[in-house]
């Protein structure tokens, strides 16, 4: 298995966090898996919009990411990787009732951005949609 190292682990880690903020919670605001992206242009935008915006994050922390999760969802676009129908533990979370992580992932991009002074619209949209499907499952328990 190749293996890089890093002075600085947060570059490794916003990179797999920026991708996870936005590709996370989409399959369960979507109801359909990463196809969606293949599939439909706006949504495709969408994610890359929000993207652009971690990214914006991890510069104003002076964190230099170590892959662009941007590269990937390029890829996903136009069927150069796998994953297509993949949903996501957070979907799979979501369909099984058990609490998901969106305070540890797109939450801690949105507070980030906060700290730095940096608006976050596109996230901001994923995060409070999410938040609120959160509580709409919680009041019909």
């Amino acid at each position: 298995m190749p293996v890089t190292v890093t002075k600085d682990y947060r570059s490794a880690v916003w990179s797999k966090l920026i991708f996870s903020a936005v590709m996370n919670p989409l399959p369960v605001l979507m109801g359909q898996d990463y196809e969606i992206i293949r599939r439909d242009r706006r949504t495709y935008k969408l994610v890359l919009a929000a993207m652009e915006e971690g990214k914006s994050v991890a510069r104003a922390l002076g964190v230099k990411l170590a892959f662009d999760p941007v590269k990937i969802v390029r890829e996903l676009r136009v069927g150069r990787s796998v994953g297509h129908s993949h949903k996501g533990s957070m979907y799979h979370d979501f369909v099984r009732g058990r609490a998901l992580e969106t305070e540890y992932i797109t939450g801690a991009v949105v507070r980030s951005a906060r700290a730095v002074g940096l608006k976050t619209p596109v996230l901001d949209v994923i995060y409070s949609s999410i938040k609120a499907l959160e509580k709409t499952r919680e009041k019909k328990r």
